[in-house]
Protein backbone atom coordinates (compact mmCIF):
# COMPACT_ATOMS: atom_id res chain seq x y z
CA UNK A 1 0.00 0.00 0.00
CA UNK A 2 1.38 3.47 -1.23
CA UNK A 3 1.38 6.39 1.17
CA UNK A 4 1.00 9.71 0.27
CA UNK A 5 1.47 13.15 1.50
CA UNK A 6 -1.45 14.65 3.28
CA UNK A 7 -2.85 17.66 1.56
CA UNK A 8 -5.06 19.95 2.43
CA UNK A 9 -7.89 21.62 0.16
CA UNK A 10 -6.81 24.87 -1.49
CA UNK A 11 -2.97 24.23 -0.69
CA UNK A 12 -0.46 22.00 -2.63
CA UNK A 13 2.64 20.61 -0.47
CA UNK A 14 5.89 21.29 -2.32
CA UNK A 15 9.68 20.94 -1.28
CA UNK A 16 11.14 23.57 -3.65
CA UNK A 17 12.94 26.36 -2.20
CA UNK A 18 12.30 30.10 -2.72
CA UNK A 19 14.50 30.95 -5.39
CA UNK A 20 18.05 33.33 -3.70
CA UNK A 21 18.27 36.86 -5.24
CA UNK A 22 20.97 36.87 -7.88
CA UNK A 23 23.80 39.03 -7.05
CA UNK A 24 26.35 40.30 -9.45
CA UNK A 25 29.14 37.88 -9.77
CA UNK A 26 32.01 40.64 -10.25
CA UNK A 27 30.40 43.01 -7.13
CA UNK A 28 30.23 39.38 -5.24
CA UNK A 29 33.85 38.99 -6.01
CA UNK A 30 34.66 42.67 -5.74
CA UNK A 31 33.37 42.72 -2.42
CA UNK A 32 34.31 39.48 -1.28
CA UNK A 33 37.85 39.94 -2.53
CA UNK A 34 38.06 43.44 0.06
CA UNK A 35 37.08 41.83 2.98
CA UNK A 36 39.12 38.47 2.34
CA UNK A 37 42.16 38.58 4.06
CA UNK A 38 41.18 41.05 6.97
CA UNK A 39 37.12 40.73 7.16
CA UNK A 40 35.81 44.38 9.03
CA UNK A 41 39.91 45.27 9.60
CA UNK A 42 40.08 45.78 5.59
CA UNK A 43 39.50 49.34 5.29
CA UNK A 44 42.00 50.24 8.08
CA UNK A 45 44.69 47.88 7.34
CA UNK A 46 44.60 48.59 3.29
CA UNK A 47 44.31 52.27 4.44
CA UNK A 48 47.39 51.76 6.40
CA UNK A 49 49.58 50.11 3.95
CA UNK A 50 49.54 53.00 1.33
CA UNK A 51 50.57 55.18 4.42
CA UNK A 52 53.82 56.01 6.52
CA UNK A 53 54.77 55.49 9.34
CA UNK A 54 54.03 59.25 10.14
CA UNK A 55 51.24 59.57 8.40
CA UNK A 56 50.00 56.43 10.20
CA UNK A 57 51.13 58.01 13.86
CA UNK A 58 49.21 61.17 13.01
CA UNK A 59 46.19 59.58 12.40
CA UNK A 60 46.16 57.69 15.52
CA UNK A 61 46.80 60.59 17.49
CA UNK A 62 44.26 63.13 15.53
CA UNK A 63 42.06 59.83 16.37
CA UNK A 64 42.57 60.70 20.40
CA UNK A 65 43.10 64.40 20.11
CA UNK A 66 39.89 65.44 18.50
CA UNK A 67 37.72 63.52 20.57
CA UNK A 68 39.39 64.70 23.67
CA UNK A 69 39.60 68.40 22.83
CA UNK A 70 36.00 67.49 21.96
CA UNK A 71 34.65 66.36 25.24
CA UNK A 72 36.93 69.30 26.65
CA UNK A 73 35.28 71.80 24.94
CA UNK A 74 31.18 70.30 25.78
CA UNK A 75 33.09 70.13 29.59
CA UNK A 76 33.69 73.82 29.54
CA UNK A 77 30.39 74.93 28.00
CA UNK A 78 28.72 72.63 30.84
CA UNK A 79 30.55 73.79 33.45
CA UNK A 80 30.11 77.39 32.58
CA UNK A 81 26.12 76.46 32.43
CA UNK A 82 26.19 74.40 35.15
CA UNK A 83 27.86 77.46 37.28
CA UNK A 84 25.72 80.13 35.72
CA UNK A 85 22.63 78.00 37.36
CA UNK A 86 24.28 76.91 40.40
CA UNK A 87 25.33 81.20 41.38
CA UNK A 88 21.51 82.08 39.90
CA UNK A 89 20.14 78.68 42.14
CA UNK A 90 22.28 80.59 45.03
CA UNK A 91 21.59 83.75 44.96
CA UNK A 92 17.46 82.99 44.81
CA UNK A 93 18.30 81.23 48.50
CA UNK A 94 19.94 83.94 49.65
CA UNK A 95 16.91 86.20 48.91
CA UNK A 96 14.36 83.73 49.93
CA UNK A 97 16.44 83.99 53.78
CA UNK A 98 16.38 87.52 52.98
CA UNK A 99 12.34 87.35 52.73
CA UNK A 100 12.65 84.96 55.91
CA UNK A 101 14.02 87.69 57.79
CA UNK A 102 11.55 90.04 56.58
CA UNK A 103 8.95 87.73 57.32
CA UNK A 104 9.87 87.04 61.03
CA UNK A 105 9.98 91.22 61.88
CA UNK A 106 6.89 91.52 59.66
CA UNK A 107 5.36 88.72 62.47
CA UNK A 108 6.79 90.79 65.00
CA UNK A 109 4.26 93.92 63.90
CA UNK A 110 1.13 91.85 63.48
CA UNK A 111 1.34 90.46 66.63
CA UNK A 112 2.05 94.16 67.60
CA UNK A 113 4.74 94.19 69.41
CA UNK A 114 6.74 96.63 66.55
CA UNK A 115 4.91 99.41 64.81
CA UNK A 116 4.93 99.48 60.91
CA UNK A 117 7.69 102.68 60.89
CA UNK A 118 9.84 100.56 63.49
CA UNK A 119 9.87 97.36 61.56
CA UNK A 120 10.46 98.69 58.27
CA UNK A 121 13.24 100.84 60.12
CA UNK A 122 14.97 98.14 61.48
CA UNK A 123 14.15 95.82 58.56
CA UNK A 124 16.07 98.40 56.44
CA UNK A 125 18.72 97.66 58.87
CA UNK A 126 19.45 94.04 59.05
CA UNK A 127 18.76 93.76 55.02
CA UNK A 128 21.60 96.26 54.55
CA UNK A 129 23.98 94.51 57.34
CA UNK A 130 23.37 91.10 55.48
CA UNK A 131 26.64 89.76 53.07
CA UNK A 132 27.41 86.79 51.24
CA UNK A 133 30.59 85.48 49.18
CA UNK A 134 32.28 88.49 51.44
CA UNK A 135 30.77 91.15 49.06
CA UNK A 136 27.12 90.44 47.67
CA UNK A 137 24.47 92.40 49.16
CA UNK A 138 20.84 93.07 49.16
CA UNK A 139 18.93 96.45 48.41
CA UNK A 140 14.98 97.17 48.76
CA UNK A 141 12.56 98.53 46.30
CA UNK A 142 8.70 99.16 46.24
CA UNK A 143 5.82 98.65 43.98
CA UNK A 144 6.45 101.87 42.36
CA UNK A 145 9.68 101.12 41.64
CA UNK A 146 10.98 103.48 44.27
CA UNK A 147 14.00 102.47 46.30
CA UNK A 148 13.98 101.93 49.65
CA UNK A 149 17.50 100.91 50.71
CA UNK A 150 20.65 100.37 48.62
CA UNK A 151 23.57 99.97 50.97
CA UNK A 152 26.79 100.10 48.67
CA UNK A 153 24.61 103.81 46.95
CA UNK A 154 22.92 105.03 50.64
CA UNK A 155 22.39 108.22 48.08
CA UNK A 156 19.46 106.32 46.20
CA UNK A 157 17.98 105.93 49.32
CA UNK A 158 14.19 107.55 49.00
CA UNK A 159 14.44 108.44 45.12
CA UNK A 160 12.33 107.07 42.45
CA UNK A 161 14.03 104.06 40.41
CA UNK A 162 11.20 104.29 37.40
CA UNK A 163 13.70 106.32 35.94
CA UNK A 164 16.89 104.94 35.88
CA UNK A 165 18.20 102.87 33.00
CA UNK A 166 21.24 101.19 32.40
CA UNK A 167 23.54 101.99 29.10
CA UNK A 168 21.36 100.19 26.82
CA UNK A 169 18.15 102.05 27.89
CA UNK A 170 16.39 99.01 30.18
CA UNK A 171 14.74 100.72 33.34
CA UNK A 172 15.56 97.70 35.89
CA UNK A 173 13.94 98.90 38.61
CA UNK A 174 10.61 99.54 36.91
CA UNK A 175 11.53 95.75 36.11
CA UNK A 176 12.15 94.53 39.29
CA UNK A 177 8.87 95.70 40.54
CA UNK A 178 6.42 94.97 37.30
CA UNK A 179 8.26 90.93 37.78
CA UNK A 180 7.64 91.31 41.79
CA UNK A 181 3.90 92.23 40.94
CA UNK A 182 3.04 90.37 38.50
CA UNK A 183 4.95 87.15 39.00
CA UNK A 184 6.18 87.40 42.89
CA UNK A 185 9.83 86.54 41.71
CA UNK A 186 11.96 86.15 39.16
CA UNK A 187 15.61 87.13 37.51
CA UNK A 188 16.43 90.01 35.60
CA UNK A 189 19.21 90.59 33.54
CA UNK A 190 20.72 94.49 33.05
CA UNK A 191 23.99 96.87 33.92
CA UNK A 192 25.03 97.70 37.10
CA UNK A 193 28.62 99.49 38.48
CA UNK A 194 30.22 97.07 40.57
CA UNK A 195 30.97 98.59 44.16
CA UNK A 196 33.61 101.28 44.19
CA UNK A 197 33.10 101.50 40.05
CA UNK A 198 31.59 103.33 38.05
CA UNK A 199 31.53 101.15 34.71
CA UNK A 200 28.32 99.61 34.35
CA UNK A 201 29.10 95.02 33.74
CA UNK A 202 27.01 92.68 32.66
CA UNK A 203 24.71 91.24 36.14
CA UNK A 204 21.70 88.60 36.63
CA UNK A 205 19.42 89.70 39.93
CA UNK A 206 16.63 87.77 41.47
CA UNK A 207 14.19 89.57 43.10
CA UNK A 208 11.02 88.64 45.44
CA UNK A 209 7.90 90.60 46.49
CA UNK A 210 7.06 91.08 50.50
CA UNK A 211 3.98 91.83 49.64
CA UNK A 212 2.74 92.79 53.18
CA UNK A 213 4.58 96.08 52.92
CA UNK A 214 4.71 96.33 49.27
CA UNK A 215 8.45 95.75 49.14
CA UNK A 216 10.87 93.88 47.09
CA UNK A 217 14.17 92.33 47.67
CA UNK A 218 16.86 91.67 45.34
CA UNK A 219 20.33 90.81 44.98
CA UNK A 220 22.74 89.53 41.91
CA UNK A 221 25.92 88.33 40.72
CA UNK A 222 27.98 89.86 38.20
CA UNK A 223 28.26 87.90 34.75
CA UNK A 224 32.16 88.74 34.58
CA UNK A 225 32.82 87.45 37.87
CA UNK A 226 31.10 84.02 36.19
CA UNK A 227 33.27 85.01 33.39
CA UNK A 228 36.48 85.35 35.26
CA UNK A 229 35.88 82.19 37.28
CA UNK A 230 34.96 80.56 34.03
CA UNK A 231 38.57 81.60 32.06
CA UNK A 232 40.21 80.18 35.47
CA UNK A 233 38.55 76.82 34.66
CA UNK A 234 39.28 77.05 31.28
CA UNK A 235 43.44 77.82 31.96
CA UNK A 236 43.25 74.96 34.25
CA UNK A 237 41.78 72.49 31.53
CA UNK A 238 43.82 74.18 29.18
CA UNK A 239 47.26 73.81 31.11
CA UNK A 240 46.54 70.82 31.74
CA UNK A 241 45.81 69.76 27.89
CA UNK A 242 48.67 71.02 26.74
CA UNK A 243 51.12 69.45 29.42
CA UNK A 244 49.07 66.67 28.22
CA UNK A 245 49.57 67.52 24.87
CA UNK A 246 53.51 68.00 25.70
CA UNK A 247 53.71 64.26 27.20
CA UNK A 248 52.03 62.40 24.45
CA UNK A 249 54.18 64.67 21.78
CA UNK A 250 57.11 63.23 23.57
CA UNK A 251 56.64 59.55 23.55
CA UNK A 252 54.94 60.42 20.54
CA UNK A 253 58.53 61.64 19.07
CA UNK A 254 60.53 58.75 21.02
CA UNK A 255 58.01 56.02 19.73
CA UNK A 256 58.87 57.57 16.10
CA UNK A 257 62.42 57.61 16.69
CA UNK A 258 62.88 54.13 17.92
CA UNK A 259 60.63 52.88 15.25
CA UNK A 260 62.04 54.63 12.06
CA UNK A 261 65.80 54.54 13.29
CA UNK A 262 65.23 50.88 13.80
CA UNK A 263 63.60 50.27 10.48
CA UNK A 264 66.86 53.12 8.89
CA UNK A 265 69.46 50.24 10.29
CA UNK A 266 67.06 47.07 8.69
CA UNK A 267 67.09 49.02 5.70
CA UNK A 268 70.47 50.03 5.46
CA UNK A 269 71.77 46.39 6.46
CA UNK A 270 69.33 44.84 3.68
CA UNK A 271 70.91 47.41 0.76
CA UNK A 272 73.95 46.21 2.28
CA UNK A 273 72.96 42.36 1.53
CA UNK A 274 71.38 43.65 -1.74
CA UNK A 275 75.08 44.85 -2.70
CA UNK A 276 76.86 41.67 -1.80
CA UNK A 277 78.41 42.56 1.89
CA UNK A 278 77.41 40.11 4.02
CA UNK A 279 80.30 41.09 6.38
CA UNK A 280 78.51 43.08 8.93
CA UNK A 281 75.74 42.67 10.89
CA UNK A 282 72.73 45.11 12.37
CA UNK A 283 73.42 46.08 16.38
CA UNK A 284 69.62 46.30 17.65
CA UNK A 285 69.12 47.81 21.04
CA UNK A 286 66.30 47.23 23.25
CA UNK A 287 63.87 44.92 22.89
CA UNK A 288 61.04 46.53 20.71
CA UNK A 289 59.68 44.85 17.44
CA UNK A 290 62.88 46.81 15.81
CA UNK A 291 65.20 45.71 17.88
CA UNK A 292 63.54 41.00 17.41
CA UNK A 293 63.47 42.52 13.85
CA UNK A 294 67.11 43.34 13.47
CA UNK A 295 68.23 39.92 15.39
CA UNK A 296 66.00 37.66 13.09
CA UNK A 297 67.63 39.88 10.28
CA UNK A 298 71.30 38.92 11.74
CA UNK A 299 70.50 35.60 11.93
CA UNK A 300 69.35 35.38 8.08
CA UNK A 301 72.99 36.89 7.44
CA UNK A 302 74.56 34.51 9.24
CA UNK A 303 73.20 31.76 7.60
CA UNK A 304 73.75 33.68 4.26
CA UNK A 305 77.27 33.88 4.66
CA UNK A 306 77.45 30.33 5.57
CA UNK A 307 75.57 29.18 2.61
CA UNK A 308 77.97 31.59 0.83
CA UNK A 309 80.55 29.96 2.23
CA UNK A 310 78.93 26.35 1.51
CA UNK A 311 78.33 27.31 -1.99
CA UNK A 312 82.30 28.35 -2.65
CA UNK A 313 83.50 25.24 -1.65
CA UNK A 314 81.41 23.20 -3.68
CA UNK A 315 82.37 25.57 -6.40
CA UNK A 316 86.12 24.83 -6.12
CA UNK A 317 85.18 21.03 -5.43
CA UNK A 318 83.22 21.35 -9.13
CA UNK A 319 86.02 23.23 -10.47
CA UNK A 320 88.38 20.65 -9.40
CA UNK A 321 86.09 17.79 -10.78
CA UNK A 322 85.66 19.97 -13.93
CA UNK A 323 89.59 20.14 -14.39
CA UNK A 324 89.80 16.26 -14.08
CA UNK A 325 86.74 15.66 -16.54
CA UNK A 326 88.94 17.96 -18.89
CA UNK A 327 91.90 15.49 -18.51
CA UNK A 328 90.01 12.74 -18.90
CA UNK A 329 88.23 14.05 -22.01
CA UNK A 330 91.21 14.93 -23.90
CA UNK A 331 93.02 11.08 -22.97
CA UNK A 332 89.60 9.68 -24.44
CA UNK A 333 90.02 11.95 -27.37
CA UNK A 334 93.28 10.77 -28.24
CA UNK A 335 92.19 6.97 -28.12
CA UNK A 336 89.36 7.90 -30.15
CA UNK A 337 91.69 9.46 -33.05
CA UNK A 338 93.71 6.43 -32.82
CA UNK A 339 90.74 4.16 -33.08
CA UNK A 340 89.55 5.55 -35.97
CA UNK A 341 92.55 5.27 -37.63
CA UNK A 342 92.47 1.33 -36.98
CA UNK A 343 89.33 1.62 -38.51
CA UNK A 344 90.56 3.13 -41.44
CA UNK A 345 93.20 0.20 -41.23
CA UNK A 346 90.51 -2.13 -40.91
CA UNK A 347 88.40 -0.99 -43.72
CA UNK A 348 91.18 -0.70 -46.19
CA UNK A 349 91.87 -4.54 -45.59
CA UNK A 350 87.93 -5.25 -45.47
CA UNK A 351 87.70 -3.64 -49.07
CA UNK A 352 90.65 -6.04 -50.29
CA UNK A 353 88.52 -9.01 -48.94
CA UNK A 354 85.32 -8.09 -50.17
CA UNK A 355 87.05 -7.73 -53.89
CA UNK A 356 88.88 -11.89 -53.29
CA UNK A 357 85.25 -12.62 -52.00
CA UNK A 358 83.63 -10.79 -55.10
CA UNK A 359 85.89 -12.62 -57.80
CA UNK A 360 85.46 -16.19 -55.84
CA UNK A 361 82.11 -15.58 -56.20
CA UNK A 362 82.49 -15.44 -60.21
CA UNK A 363 84.19 -18.27 -60.40
CA UNK A 364 82.05 -19.89 -58.24
CA UNK A 365 78.81 -19.19 -60.87
CA UNK A 366 81.06 -20.03 -63.81
CA UNK A 367 82.08 -23.28 -61.94
CA UNK A 368 78.01 -23.96 -61.39
CA UNK A 369 76.91 -22.97 -64.98
CA UNK A 370 79.25 -25.80 -66.38
CA UNK A 371 77.93 -27.56 -64.13
CA UNK A 372 74.68 -27.81 -65.01
CA UNK A 373 75.25 -28.14 -68.12
CA UNK A 374 77.47 -31.37 -67.60
CA UNK A 375 74.21 -32.43 -66.10
CA UNK A 376 71.93 -31.29 -68.62
CA UNK A 377 74.02 -33.12 -71.00
CA UNK A 378 74.44 -36.57 -68.71
CA UNK A 379 70.48 -36.70 -68.99
CA UNK A 380 70.47 -36.60 -72.68
CA UNK A 381 72.76 -38.64 -73.14
CA UNK A 382 70.76 -41.10 -70.67
CA UNK A 383 67.79 -40.81 -71.84
CA UNK A 384 69.21 -42.21 -75.11
CA UNK A 385 70.68 -44.96 -73.27
CA UNK A 386 67.47 -45.70 -72.30
CA UNK A 387 65.69 -45.55 -75.63
CA UNK A 388 68.47 -47.73 -76.89
CA UNK A 389 67.92 -50.24 -74.82
CA UNK A 390 64.26 -50.17 -75.07
CA UNK A 391 65.03 -50.83 -79.00
CA UNK A 392 67.30 -54.08 -78.29
CA UNK A 393 64.72 -55.34 -75.88
CA UNK A 394 62.24 -55.77 -78.81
Amino acid sequence: MSHRPSQQRGYALTTSLPPHSVVDPVTRQTFSGFFAHHGLWAPGVRLFRQLGFAAKASIISLAFLIPLVSLLLWQLHTQNTNAVEARKAATRQHVEIAIGVLQSIGAEEQAGRMSREAAQAFARKQIASLRYDDKEYFWINDFDARIVMHPVKPELNGQDGAGMKDPNGFAMFTAFAAIAKNKGAGFVDYQWPKPGKDKPVDKVSYVQAFTPWGWVVGSGIYVDDLRDEWVRLIEVDISILGLSILIAGYLFLSFYKVMNGGLKETRRHLNAMTDGDLTTSPSPWGRDEAAQLMLELSKMQKSLREMVIEVRHSSDQIVHSSTEVATGSLDLSARTEQAAANLEQSASAMEQIAATVSQTAGHSEEAARVARHNAEAAQEGGQVMSEMVSTMGR
